[in-house]
Order: C-alpha cells, then sequence, then structure tokens
C-alpha cells in the first residue's frame, strides 16, 4: 500500500492476477491497471514481465507493507 503514489501496472509477458482490496483481476499482455494511493494490493505471476510506473516516483518513506 502507498500513502501518495499511484502506480500503473502494464503487462509485458505473461499473465498475472492483481488483487486489489481482495479483488483479483486476471491480466494479460497489453492491459493496464491503475492503483491509486491507500489501496492494498499484491501481484502473483509466473514468468511475466509487468512495467510499473510510479507517480509520484516511488520512495522507501511511502510504503506500507503487510503479511499475506
Amino acid at each position: 500500500m502507498h500513502h501518495k503514489t499511484t502506480e500503473i501496472y502494464t503487462v509485458l509477458k505473461g499473465e498475472i492476477e492483481l488483487t486489489i482490496e481482495g479483488t483479483k483481476h486476471n491480466l494479460a499482455v497489453g492491459d493496464t491497471f491503475v492503483i491509486r494511493p491507500g489501496k492494498v494490493h499484491y501481484v502473483v505471476g509466473d514468468e511475466s514481465w509487468i512495467e510499473c510506473r510510479s507517480e509520484p516516483g516511488w520512495t522507501l518513506e511511502d510504503r506500507k507493507m503487510n503479511s499475506l
């Protein structure tokens, strides 16, 4: 989870399962998804590649890690 950062994920290779606030989204090559600040999220993918852009840029202070 990020307090200030919006993340934009684009799948470059393979497929991923993106979970946001407990809701699962299956994404494939070319799919893009926006994750707003304050949303708990994680990605699962086997041999997949994603591009993740952060706006504003990612900082260690902006993240909060939760155990799964």
